[in-house]
């Protein structure tokens, strides 16, 4: 149906929903079953959605970019199957990062340029535990010494904020000429 632009679910129907943008999803809006294939421009997957179903935007061609919210943590086989021109915008460390990086699909980091994104892609974070063993944060643990120019370390990773940058991070990164460190970095040198 690839002039489908919109799918509209009655509100008393007991088992499916459908939003604003016309987008398929089940009751409860935590899975999105289908984008029509005539969508076009930029899709965002309201926060909340935890489940992208099998090709649920599958030959969306004029889709140009799709927001993919940290709460989403399934995604389905060949969601973007035939999605040639979309981009992907993600959160860093989030399980849309991970799909995108593993099926080749182009993205970009949410609030960042394409050359930012390439830069941040360069750390290694790794998680921060509470006393609990729950994650509360992550740190910047290293740095591929190939990095060069400015860096904008992110505020958040995987949902959870970047409170800690390590000791020596950055020692052998002699082409890095700036780094912007966050609001939410609370430690520096653990």
């Amino acid at each position: 149906c690839a002039l489908l632009t919109s799918i509209t679910v009655d509100e008393n129907n007991a088992n499916f929903s459908s939003n604003e943008d016309g987008i398929l999803f089940n009751k409860d809006k935590s899975v999105l079953i289908c984008c029509p294939a005539g969508k076009e421009g930029d899709c965002e997957v309201p926060s909340g959605v935890t489940t992208i179903g099998n090709n649920a935007f599958s030959n969306c061609v004029k889709l140009q970019s799709v927001t993919i919210p940290v709460s989403v943590t399934t995604i389905g086989e060949e969601t973007f199957a035939g999605c040639e021109n979309v981009n992907l915008i993600v959160e860093p460390g989030s399980k849309a990062h991970e799909f995108a990086k593993t099926n080749s699909i182009p993205y970009i980091f949410n609030g960042y340029n394409e050359a930012e994104t390439a830069q941040i892609e360069k750390l290694t974070f790794k998680e921060v535990r509470n006393e609990n063993s729950e994650v509360i944060g992550y740190s910047v643990f290293s740095c591929d010494k190939e990095i060069s120019g400015a860096l904008n370390i992110p505020a958040t990773y995987n949902g959870k904020p970047v409170i800690e940058i390590g000791s020596f991070v950055f020692e052998d990164c002699t082409a890095l000429s700036a780094v912007t460190i966050p609001k939410s970095v609370t430690t520096i040198g653990a």
